[in-house]
């Protein structure tokens, strides 16, 4: 019995790891500023991000979001808590591919790959 309570135990304090890993991995300021520099290229970004067709219009289409800030809050968001490969490396890789290199250093500096950066 003592073995099981151990057990259980240790898979909540992985788990509880685990879930404060992710949620350092982006935070809702961070969201927020990117989300601000993206604007109207949120539909890009989310198409790069493979959002599906169908969320993306519900989030265009949604009458509370009214600002492309908000639209590109909003689907990165969704992003970060459906997929589990959201990670900065690769939003820093999206927003390369969409022209936004700028806003990739700016916020992501970090985590941009060597053979992305130009002179």
């Amino acid at each position: 019995m003592l073995g099981l309570i151990h057990v259980i135990k240790q898979d909540a304090i992985r788990y509880s790891r685990n879930r404060m890993h992710y949620n350092a991995r982006f935070t809702a300021e961070l969201l927020h500023s990117i989300a601000e520099a993206v604007g109207v290229n949120w539909r890009k970004l989310a198409r790069r991000l493979s959002i599906p067709d169908e969320k993306r219009e519900n989030i265009d289409t949604n009458s509370r979001f009214t600002s492309c800030d908000e639209k590109c809050y909003q689907m990165l968001s969704c992003w970060c808590n459906a997929s589990k490969h959201a990670t900065k490396e690769l939003l820093a890789s999206k927003l390369i591919a969409c022209d936004l290199h700028l806003t990739a250093v700016k916020y992501l500096g970090d985590y941009v790959q060597d053979n992305h950066n130009t002179v």
